[in-house]
């Protein structure tokens, strides 16, 4: 085997390694998430309570602001796409 075709299959196992690591930390991820919706907020300390209302309202706040980038960049990504279209 040449060099290249070594570490072309060296890169390989390394992205095959990456993968396998990124899955595993999504389903710990997506096993703590469900974990946190079963939850019984009636049973819960009243200060508790309003930390996790407050962290929560937060996290809305920031998933808002990231929705909002998101379509701004949409816009913009479409004002070039017509100006393209209309160039050509």
């Amino acid at each position: 085997m040449s060099k290249t075709q070594e570490r072309l299959e060296l890169a390989a196992k390394a992205v095959t390694e990456a993968c396998r690591a990124l899955v595993k930390q999504v389903k710990t991820i997506t096993t703590k998430q469900m974990q946190e919706e079963d939850v019984d907020y009636k049973g819960m300390a009243v200060l508790e309570f309003k930390r996790r209302e407050m962290e929560q309202q937060v996290e809305i706040l920031r998933l808002e602001k990231e929705l909002n980038a998101a379509r701004h960049r949409l816009g913009a990504m479409r004002r070039a796409g017509y100006h393209t279209d209309e160039t050509e």
